[in-house]
């Protein structure tokens, strides 16, 4: 079945995924690399990206997570918690994605952003009770 960027559960769906997958290669590799990295980041990305989709924002297409949580505050001011983790998830995220990083300095933090992303998502959760964040 073909995906529709203005469905918020698709977005949801393709967070939950990701998510799942970086924690599959977190587990794996015992240390987060690049790729679980930028798995971590483009979860939480999709997901803000489908809460914000729900409230009807319209898309941008963008990486950014520290303006997509500027967005989400503005509707709801508690995700103005989360600006310092969306900077440094999107730092660690730019290091992943690009060449020029220092691979060694990438992930060190991935478990303390991974329990952020929780909270995160539980918030969603919160505020969503008809969707399956």
């Amino acid at each position: 079945m073909k995906t529709d960027e203005t469905n918020p559960q698709d977005w949801f769906d393709s967070g939950r995924e990701r998510l799942h997958v970086s924690d599959l290669a977190f587990a794996a590799h015992g240390h987060a690399g690049m790729t679980t990295m930028e798995l971590l980041q483009e979860a939480a990305e999709r997901y803000l990206k489908g809460w914000l989709i729900s409230q009807g924002w319209s898309l941008v297409r963008t990486h950014d997570l520290s303006r997509l949580i500027h967005e989400a505050e503005l509707l709801d001011v508690r995700f103005a918690t989360y600006a310092e983790y969306a900077d440094d998830l999107t730092q660690a995220f730019l290091q992943s994605h690009y060449p020029g990083g220092d691979p060694d300095l990438v992930g060190r933090d991935y478990q303390d952003l991974r329990h952020t992303t929780t909270k995160l998502v539980e918030l969603m959760r919160e505020t969503l009770p008809e969707f399956q964040v």
